[in-house]
């Protein structure tokens, strides 16, 4: 099951083949994007708990799709000197990142890549 020092290794590995010398702190960010929403629900799972659950999930499924996640690299590309550059290393990691949970059982066998277009998961 990839955690996060395995999506780190993995990721950092290919990003610096694919990108040359980069900042690590991006490949981290690139990394750590699709996982914000899962970090952000147990976070609104603890400070109100009487949120419906199923509703939550549902909401934080389409937030950690890759759609939702491109967006937001592109808010923080958009904050730097080199905006492209840093849009698709962020756009691969996150790729990535959602390709090897795929690789993994997780809630409902799957993951919702091209949420909220798409519902249907993958696993590999």
């Amino acid at each position: 099951m990839p955690n996060t020092i395995a999506h780190f290794g993995l990721q950092g590995a290919a990003s610096r083949l694919l990108f040359g010398t980069v900042d690590p702190r991006w490949i981290m960010v690139g990394c750590v994007i699709p996982d914000a929403p899962w970090i952000a629900q147990r976070v609104v799972h603890a400070a109100a708990p009487g949120f419906d659950p199923y509703s939550l999930r549902l909401y934080f499924v389409a937030q950690a799709s890759l759609l939702s996640s491109l967006v937001l690299c592109a808010a923080c590309a958009v904050l730097t000197r080199t905006p492209r550059v840093l849009f698709f290393l962020l756009g691969f990691n996150v790729l990535a990142h959602l390709l090897l949970d795929a690789c993994q059982t997780k809630w409902g066998n799957g993951v919702a890549i091209a949420a909220p277009i798409s519902w249907s998961l993958w696993n590999f």
